[in-house]
């Protein structure tokens, strides 16, 4: 009896437990809400920097992404975990009280990484914009601009095309490995921050299944990315990462900062990659305003530069099917609940920030 007594409260704390750490997530989410600049930017995102560049450098020392291998053994545990339940439930007394322990534990190792990730991560989706610091004026503008800005990023990507020597493949360990330590540095020297290099994902193949070609995790302060894309996208995605790894939450912002900081380095393969991506973002919104000006832009677009385009088309074209929708639907969902209320789309604006930036340059 004392047993039984001591397992009822062992239950009740662990859900008091889980409900506390919850408050405090949500503590933490009003309070950036309410104060963007001074609760949000001023103080949590300083704190989530540190944190974040403390755990991207301890797991600096593994080869694999951490929060890959996580995920896959939390994924095993939860599988584990319900048949275990469900043999005792079946073979053993006291199912109630084995129910109720069980989801006790469930709620709380859910709640503690409620709070984590709101600390580290979720909070600064209302934080003031990093991209505000650069002054740029993002507003209604005539389909004109959108086409010389288009114009503008053909003739980059033209011009670098015709000097490099590059394939369109996915990149091999050595080479994604080498980019990745690259990348690290010039968004170092941008950020004054120095970062750990962007890791691949182990399961890339199946993850393109998915449609995704990176993801933060803000538990382990890696910035992870599907090494199974062309090689021309993959320096673009490796800075957008690391801008989130930087407190840049909003995925159009983190575009935008992955095509400045990449379109103003010394090398041109990356270069490229921020016109090429610019371009595969600008044209969709172009046709759809102008099928006219869209067909002016394709025809000044140089062969290989018209091939890189089809090339990615092509390759993405294969993983089409239930899984990307269905993986493209929670995203969206992850999106709109943390205040992005266009969801998947927003990663299409970043044309509005090159635009702006476009303007603020005079070109």
């Amino acid at each position: 009896m004392h047993s039984e007594r001591h397992t009822v409260k062992y239950i009740v704390s662990k859900f008091l437990l889980a409900l506390l750490l919850s408050a405090g997530a949500l503590l933490i989410a009003w309070a950036c809400r309410k104060s963007p600049a001074d609760f949000a930017a001023g103080k949590l995102r300083p704190l989530a920097g540190q944190v974040l560049g403390a755990l991207s450098s301890f797991f600096s020392f593994l080869d694999f992404s951490a929060a890959e291998v996580l995920l896959y053994v939390l994924a095993m545990s939860v599988v584990i975990g319900v048949i275990g339940l469900l043999v005792r439930l079946i073979t053993r007394e006291g199912r109630i009280r084995r129910l109720l322990s069980w989801i006790a534990s469930l709620a709380l190792f859910a709640s503690t990484a409620f709070i984590v990730f709101e600390t580290l991560f979720g909070g600064l989706y209302y934080a003031e914009p990093r991209i505000d610091s650069l002054g740029l004026s993002v507003k209604k503008r005539p389909v004109s601009e959108l086409e010389t800005l288009c114009l503008s990023l053909g003739k980059e990507a033209n011009a670098l095309s015709e000097k490099l020597t590059y394939t369109v493949s996915p990149p091999d360990e050595k080479a994604f490995v080498e980019t990745a330590r690259e990348i690290a540095g010039i968004v170092s020297a941008y950020t004054g921050v120095e970062q750990a290099p962007p890791k691949y994902v182990l399961a890339s193949e199946s993850m393109s299944y998915t449609n995704i070609t990176g993801f933060f995790s803000p538990f382990t302060g890696e910035c992870n990315v599907n090494r199974n894309d062309l090689s021309i996208s993959v320096p673009f995605t490796m800075a957008h990462e690391l801008m989130h790894r930087w407190g840049v939450t909003a995925e159009d912002e983190a575009n935008a900062f992955a095509y400045f900081i990449l379109s103003e380095s010394d090398v041109p393969f990356y270069r490229y990659s921020a016109a090429y991506m610019g371009l595969l973002y600008a044209l969709p919104k172009l046709r759809n305003a102008d099928k006219e000006a869209y067909t002016r832009v394709i025809d000044s677009l140089s062969p290989r530069v018209k091939a890189d385009i089809n090339a990615y088309h092509d390759h993405w074209e294969k993983y089409e099917g239930k899984t990307a929708e269905v993986s493209n639907s929670i995203n969206n969902a992850y999106l709109v609940l943390n205040g992005e209320d266009d969801g998947v789309k927003s990663y299409g604006r970043v044309v509005d920030w090159l635009l702006a930036y476009r303007e603020k340059k005079g070109a």
